[in-house]
């Protein structure tokens, strides 16, 4: 299971005894191989981002974009990109605009001549010290007002589902996030769950084991751990046994 044959079953290039081969690997699985979802995700950006060959780029629009859910999940991925390639140049033209500042120090020390410079700069700095030391005893130490924004969010399709769902919220200033994950009827039934939050890079930022309720399990973020950006939530049964098993597909979110 390549990348590059992984791909050719994507864009229908094996031949037919091929094509039901790489199917009946994968079902023979216990749940849809993860790095399938991987590559057809980066097929999917190199579509967008138009780094496919012409030949490639035909057979993705004639073969691959066939079936509803794919059709969604490329618009899916085409926001995504538009929000992220957005940010990324709202984040270089500020870091352009920005005018280089002198240090304080560096803007006090033409008042400060001779020897006396050494004494004076020790002396704001010891000041500097005391009062972020104030600020972070007085502030940053206050507990939170444990403020929870709440949105519920539907797993986004994958090759075999045509069910998908996508997040986006604009979280208010110190609000943290009460995620409620639907889970799917096709997954068994289990008295736990485990939640795994990754950020845009793909590292791992939270996991929480979770007993479902109504149907959906439930993650509770802090804001101190949310800034404007793309996320996935990732779900994983917990059967009686303790194996993991996850969940095919993801809950993806945008953070403005």
């Amino acid at each position: 299971m390549t990348e590059e044959r992984t791909i050719a079953y994507l864009l229908e290039e094996l031949p037919a005894e091929e094509m039901e081969l790489f199917e009946d690997e994968c079902f023979a699985k216990e749940s849809w191989p993860e790095e399938v979802d991987s590559i057809e995700g980066d097929l999917i950006d190199a579509y967008l981002r138009r780094e496919l060959s012409p030949e490639r780029r035909e057979r993705f629009e004639n073969n691959y974009l066939t079936t509803s859910a794919r059709q969604e999940r490329v618009a899916h991925a085409a926001a995504l990109l538009r929000h992220v390639d957005e940010r990324n140049a709202a984040r270089k033209t500020a870091v352009e605009a920005a005018p280089v500042r002198p240090r304080l120090i560096q803007r006090l020390r033409p008042h400060w001549p001779g020897s006396a410079w050494g004494l004076r700069a020790a002396a704001v700095f010891a000041a500097l010290v005391v009062v972020i030391g104030l600020l972070w005893f007085l502030v940053l130490r206050v507990p939170s007002t444990g403020a929870y924004a709440t949105l519920t969010l539907g797993l986004a399709g994958n090759n075999r589902s045509g069910q998908g769902s996508f997040g986006r919220i604009r979280l208010p200033k110190g609000s943290g996030l009460k995620a409620s994950l639907k889970l799917p009827e096709a997954v068994p039934s289990t008295p736990r769950y485990k939640i795994e939050l990754d950020d845009d890079d793909g590292t791992v930022m939270q996991t929480a084991t979770v007993a479902p309720e109504d149907g959906t399990v439930t993650i509770v973020i802090p804001a101190s751990e949310l800034s404007p950006g793309k996320y996935v939530f990732k779900l994983f049964a917990i059967p009686a046994d303790g194996r993991e098993q996850r969940v095919p597909g993801s809950y993806d979110l945008i953070v403005e």
